[in-house]
């Protein structure tokens, strides 16, 4: 993964830079392709659609940015919970004997 992102591989992790470690830690994915959401064993139904990260502490700085001289964004997103009694992929995963197994059977 390091190489990939254009980091020297052989590094320690404490010789990374700041902005080496900031590119290693960065998930890249996008928010809209999570497919699966939290899962509760309850059956609150308000909980189905919520919008998480609107705290004033649940901010971000944009990729490619100085930190310092670009404000940060917010970091919210509407996402929900599903119930796993509900949930017949949990019946799947407590029958999965591996990871390839789940994949299968899913």
């Amino acid at each position: 993964r390091l190489e990939k992102l254009g980091i020297d591989s052989s590094k320690l992790p404490k010789d990374l830079t700041e902005e080496e470690r900031a590119k290693f830690a960065r998930l890249d994915f996008d928010k809209a392709t999570i497919t699966w959401q939290r899962v509760l064993d309850t059956c609150d139904r308000h909980l189905r659609n919520v919008t998480i990260g609107m705290g004033p502490n649940e901010t971000i700085q944009p990729r490619e940015t100085v930190k310092g001289e670009t404000p940060r964004e917010q970091h919210c997103r509407n996402t929900g919970f599903d119930i796993t009694v509900a949930s017949e992929i949990m019946a799947v995963l407590a029958l999965a004997k591996d990871l390839p197994d789940l994949r299968e059977k899913l």
